[in-house]
């Protein structure tokens, strides 16, 4: 392909990335090579197939990509939930959520129950559940807020510090599993991808916290979604 033709193309779809782009003015190096990797860069693989002699009947009823994606991240979690449970046999953190909340602390010298639980996007009964045991157990404890005795502030103990920490290489290995067979550049591919899905999804948590879900399609879509896609067919009927 000549250098102009080349040139033109690469402008023309840095034009149709940022329009896809909720802030444009945000576009980086980094993002616009991570959407360029995953848009060409994808080798063609034998994959299992995850649907029976059925298949055409459901795909005529609805699409059949975003089904898949929603099936592979739900078995995505389940392996990982597996492997965490392998890297968590030595302690005594039941399951990932437990490890999620003990690992949350880390980084901060405390967060109210409500931060801490939003920051692990599960549903404020069972954070609360969560918390409760893990103050049992002695990884973390709770005391009153400074500005407002009413808020109940949490933070891992030093003995939770020093039990967490054997257990951060097994853990580790549990990423390190996940990915696979990935190379540097997929697994820096995959990483971009997934950080970006799950800052849609903690702005959709926060602003749209008692949304259904035709609701949450609505907030979701925009008109360069994906070449080829309707309002009509995005939208809820």
């Amino acid at each position: 392909m000549p250098k102009t033709a080349l040139l033109i193309e690469l402008v023309q779809e840095l034009d149709h990335y940022e329009k896809t782009m909720d802030q444009p003015d945000q576009v980086t190096m980094e993002s616009f090579l991570g959407h360029m990797h995953a848009k060409y860069l994808q080798p063609p693989l034998n994959f299992r197939s995850l649907a029976g002699e059925l298949e055409i009947t459901v795909q005529n009823q609805g699409a059949e990509r975003e089904t898949d994606i929603s099936v592979l991240i739900t078995l995505l979690f389940r392996y990982a939930k597996y492997y965490t449970g392998l890297a968590l046999e030595e302690c005594d953190l039941n399951n990932i959520d437990e490890f999620s909340f003990v690992i949350g602390l880390m980084t901060h010298p405390s967060l109210s129950k409500t931060e801490l639980i939003r920051q692990n996007a599960v549903e404020k009964s069972t954070g609360i559940e969560i918390i409760n045991r893990l103050i049992k157990k002695g990884w973390m404890e709770q005391f009153p807020g400074e500005s407002d005795k009413r808020t109940q502030r949490v933070r891992i103990t030093d003995v939770g510090r020093k039990r967490l920490y054997p257990v951060l290489h097994d853990v580790e290995k549990v990423g390190q599993v996940l990915a696979g067979k990935l190379t540097v550049s997929e697994r820096n591919t995959l990483h971009y991808l997934l950080r970006k899905l799950e800052m849609h999804h903690h702005q959709l948590r926060s602003h749209y916290p008692n949304a259904t879900l035709n609701e949450l399609i609505v907030a979701t879509w925009t008109p360069e979604n994906e070449e080829g896609t309707t309002a009509e067919a995005m939208a809820p009927s």
